[in-house]
């Protein structure tokens, strides 16, 4: 028989995002750098937005807003929005999964976290 051919391992990549870009911008440079397409880009960066905005608390003067970065947040409130899109907001099972693997993407790619 041949000589069995071992490939080496697929190094897994990880862009590390500029601190110096917004946060959104930050999403979108790792969203470029691992070559989503364009319109899987433009849908992760919505539900990305829907989920910050979901968890946004009232702040001390009235019509101010506090919010949240995803990085103080985590698996809870990751249940808490898809829960809410699927009991309120009745979408579908292929939107939540969307949903899903949009915020998966924002926590192992762009936040460099583990989501259980």
């Amino acid at each position: 028989m041949g000589a069995q051919v071992s490939f080496p391992q697929r190094v897994r990549e990880r862009c590390i995002p500029n601190p110096k870009l917004t946060f959104y911008e930050q999403c979108r440079e790792v969203m470029r750098f691992k070559q989503l397409a364009l319109r899987s880009e433009e849908a992760y960066l919505q539900w990305i937005k829907r989920f910050v905005t979901f968890h946004r608390q009232p702040g001390s003067q009235p019509g101010k807003w506090r919010w949240r970065h995803p990085r103080d947040m985590g698996a809870a409130e990751m249940r808490a929005f898809l829960t809410d899109l699927a009991v309120r907001r009745k979408v579908s099972a292929a939107t939540q999964n969307q949903a899903l693997n949009a915020l998966l993407f924002l926590y192992r790619e762009v936040v460099g976290e583990a989501i259980g």
